[in-house]
């Protein structure tokens, strides 16, 4: 087995740095945006009509609002319609796992592209045509070997993005 040399070591220290910095913002922001457990007094008590009233409102029933339900529950007749055409629509796929939301999340920073969460391949194409664009390290040829490494590093880690995401898409629509 070959030793690495120096760029190969750093860049793939590089790699993991950039993984970890983007794993520890997603965490943070799905710390934020995860709904907290309920702690009222009464939810703790296990008390339901306590909590409902307190979370929903007051209910009031009324036998004239229970029947305009019970009359809007009802079958009418329906004329035979047909589905609207699907003609091109892509399977939409939306990231779970935390790999894949940082796969989404590094595409959409070094691309510029707003990628939607259930994406479509087109959006990923487009998205990773513009990153790629943006960081190759061809276009660094003339700048140092470090920062040639830095581009290395960066670029391969969108690649293995792509890659992930384009595999899961495809995974989504068969």
């Amino acid at each position: 087995m070959r030793e690495k040399s120096f760029l190969e070591v750093l860049e793939d220290q590089m790699r993991e740095q950039i993984r970890s910095e983007l794993m520890k913002e997603l965490e943070e922001k799905f710390r934020m945006t995860r709904p907290t457990p309920i702690d009222t007094e009464a939810a703790k008590a296990g008390r339901f009509e306590t909590w409902l009233a307190s979370h929903v409102g007051k209910t009031v029933f009324s036998t004239e609002a229970s029947a305009k339900r019970a009359y809007a529950s009802q079958p009418r007749a329906k004329m035979k319609q047909e589905p609207a055409p699907t003609l091109g629509e892509e399977p939409r796929a939306r990231a779970l796992t935390m790999e894949e939301l940082i796969a989404l999340e590094l595409l959409r920073r070094h691309s510029g592209v707003t990628i939607p969460e259930p994406f479509t391949e087109l959006q990923l194409k487009g998205a990773w045509r513009k990153a790629a664009l943006k960081t190759h390290p061809d276009r660094l040829a003339d700048a140092d070997a470090i920062t040639q490494a830095k581009a290395a590093a960066l670029f391969r880690e969108l690649a293995a993005a792509y890659d992930l995401l384009q595999l899961y898409v495809k995974t989504v629509a068969a």
